[in-house]
């Protein structure tokens, strides 16, 4: 039988990654997908969540999955999370590999942190803030003492000038996990992965990825935070600031995008697998009034028009099997 490629999804802070990773574990199985991010990671043995040691995230991940039998690791589709780390998949030795990530304006990508950190320090029913975990509580203590001054919370444009130490912030996380040395060029840093999406064109990017992971439920995006400042109130100044301080990113970004090009054209049945997965999501957003509105309409024309229901009935067949049916491009 021939095995599955196995997906390393690079979870990049505010890019889109909470979207991707509820559709993937709300579609797939307990046991095929493992989740790693700083605090916490699915245990396919217990089939459940469990937090690491402090300090001990890297090693522990290593140890768990060389604990993981060679049964538990071919059932595995995809590992996802900000913890996944180039070289991962040595666990998984005869296993096609293929690392895949999103990458997000730089300009965009500030002003959703700047919205998630203040939303998160405002409103205390937050996910977030009520984990009752070390790494949790740190970071909630890191995001006060971020946002908070003189017990005011600091306006973007404030945030933004004393944040000089996360310029290049995509840049400095591809290296931190090994996908790129410090001195790379923008074009090395992607070598490693099979496909990198674009935020700004997720609902695309992202529908191609469902369909080689066999999604077939669709939700609404996760993790949006409340907008208390729009990329459009942006001044000349703070694009300026952000430019300046942001331009290995910059540079990576555009970069992204000329890759994203380049997979288009040598992968044709992209464009084809996103228009029939948006039609599956037409579908599935729309089936109960659909369903409600096809049968009424079936029961008027059985009553008038006895000839029509063999016809009704084909196309009801027909219809209903589009939702679990999966063509192959």
């Amino acid at each position: 039988m021939k095995r599955i490629p196995l997906y390393f999804f690079f979870h990049i802070p505010k890019c889109a990654g909470s979207t991707f990773r509820y559709h993937v574990e709300h579609n797939l199985k307990k046991g095929e997908f493992v989740s790693l991010y700083e605090g916490e990671y699915f245990d396919v043995n217990e089939m459940a969540y469990k937090y690491f040691t402090p300090g001990k995230r890297r090693e522990e991940i290593d140890a768990y999955l060389d604990s993981l039998s060679d049964v538990q690791k071919d059932k595995i589709k995809i590992l996802c999370g900000h913890a996944v780390y180039y070289g991962i998949h040595r666990f998984f030795p005869g296993r096609e590999v293929r690392y895949i990530t999103f990458v997000r304006h730089h300009a965009a990508r500030e002003v959703s942190m700047y919205n998630f950190y203040r939303e998160h320090v405002e409103d205390p029913s937050r996910r977030f803030l009520k984990k009752e975990n070390v790494y949790q509580a740190n970071d909630v203590s890191e995001i006060r003492k971020d946002l908070i001054r003189d017990g005011r919370i600091l306006s973007f444009s404030e945030w933004l000038q004393e944040r000089t130490w996360h310029s290049n912030f995509i840049t400095r996380f591809l290296i931190l996990r090994g996908f790129a040395e410090p001195g790379a060029f923008p074009e090395d840093m992607f070598k490693r992965f099979y496909f990198v999406g674009i935020t700004e064109n997720y609902h695309s990017d992202a529908l191609f990825l469902y369909y080689l992971l066999g999604v077939k439920k669709f939700y609404p995006d996760k993790n949006i935070s409340k907008k208390y400042f729009l990329p459009k109130d942006l001044s000349e100044e703070l694009c300026g600031l952000m430019s300046e301080r942001n331009t290995r990113d910059a540079t990576l970004y555009d970069c992204a995008i000329r890759l994203h090009k380049t997979f288009k054209v040598k992968e044709p049945r992209f464009e084809s697998i996103v228009g029939y997965m948006k039609l599956k999501v037409f579908y599935s957003r729309r089936s109960i009034p659909f369903w409600i509105a096809y049968d009424r309409a079936s029961s008027a024309l059985r009553r008038r028009a006895p000839l029509f229901v063999q016809f009704l009935g084909d196309m009801g067949n027909i219809v209903s099997s589009f939702k679990n049916r999966k063509i192959k491009f």
